[in-house]
């Protein structure tokens, strides 16, 4: 019988979770990207480095112009899905799977960076 290698097998289910944590992360960033410019124009610093890191983030991560769109209407614009899939002429549930596609990749961006930093 073959054996299972436990410790491998782990540490992905580790990896996994985490870059689960950066989604969640990630869309609590953008939810609150009106809040954080507000912040910044009265001068908090760390603010504008959330706010820099996001922006460079979503840069790198090559969102789609749909992904880009799916953002700008519900996080800027603060539009509902529903909303957002209306003026996208498309469905809420397909404004869904953009965000979360957009959030995933953006995810990955930070998940990558703080994996440079402890090395």
């Amino acid at each position: 019988m073959k054996e299972v290698p436990t410790q491998q097998f782990s540490l992905n289910f580790q990896e996994v979770s985490q870059r689960e944590g950066y989604e969640v992360r990630v869309m609590r960033l953008l939810e609150n990207r009106p809040y954080l410019a507000e912040r910044r124009y009265k001068g908090d610093t760390s603010a504008c480095d959330l706010l820099l890191d996001l922006d460079g983030a979503m840069c790198l991560a090559a969102l789609t112009s749909r992904q880009a769109e799916a953002i700008s209407y519900v996080y800027d614009q603060g539009c509902t899905q529903a909303g957002a899939a209306w003026h996208m002429n498309i469905s809420q549930q397909a404004v869904r799977q953009l965000l979360h596609a957009a959030c995933r990749k953006i995810a990955m961006i930070y998940w990558y960076w703080d994996g440079k930093e402890r090395r």
